[in-house]
């Protein structure tokens, strides 16, 4: 895992995060991103942040399964409408 320092990961990360949401390194250490000594992530706490992403998480997949599903229905009438016109064509033209 790359060794970055919290405000380093603030500039990378999607989500809005706290200090409170990570463990640090007591002893600063050399910082990946930005070079420096200072105190580095060593991992995700267990403090309330794992269920809000998980809640964060499972809300973009369902997004992702919604929009999937809106695409396909749009898809399907799409087709639909084209095979009415050219029934509708072909009766016309007999």
């Amino acid at each position: 895992m790359a060794e970055i320092c919290f405000e380093c990961y603030q500039k990378r990360c999607k989500y809005k995060c706290s200090k409170y949401d990570f463990i640090l390194t007591s002893t600063p250490e050399l910082c990946e991103g930005c070079g420096e000594y200072k105190p580095v992530i060593l991992q995700r706490s267990n403090y309330f942040s794992d269920s809000r992403w998980f809640i964060i998480d499972c809300l973009r997949l369902f997004l992702r399964l919604f929009g999937a599903g809106i695409c396909a229905l749009f898809c399907f009438l799409k087709k639909r409408r084209k095979r009415k016109k050219n029934q509708s064509k072909k009766r016309r033209c007999k």
